[in-house]
């Protein structure tokens, strides 16, 4: 049986060559919110300012069940994607809202 570290590095691996020319694959260690720590793969771009944090823990408990590799690191890269897009959405958001303020602030009125 591979062990967690193997899988995680493995994913690694395998998730960088799913993904487009360019994207960097880290595994790193994250503090989560619980205090707790998890190892994570972070997916950058290249040209991009965004990158999200996917957190290995369940994929190695559903691969330590019975999921394959393969299925694993397809589920990896769903999660990315979904991510990624939703950073980019925030960030849109972010973008138009620090918009108006500046607006506000230029027309002379209290924000």
């Amino acid at each position: 049986m591979m062990t967690y570290k193997e899988f995680c590095l493995l994913a690694q691996e395998l998730l960088e060559k799913k993904c487009k020319d360019g994207t960097r694959v880290h595994l790193s260690g994250q503090y989560k919110n619980n205090g707790g720590f998890q190892e994570a793969l972070c997916v950058l771009e290249e040209g991009s300012n965004v990158s999200p944090v996917l957190y290995l823990r369940k994929y190695y408990e559903a691969f330590a069940s019975g999921m394959s590799m393969d299925e694993a690191v397809e589920k990896l890269l769903a999660e990315y994607e979904k991510k990624r897009e939703k950073l980019l959405d925030d960030l849109k958001a972010l973008e138009r809202e620090l918009g108006k303020i500046v607006q506000l602030e230029e027309a002379g009125k209290e924000v």
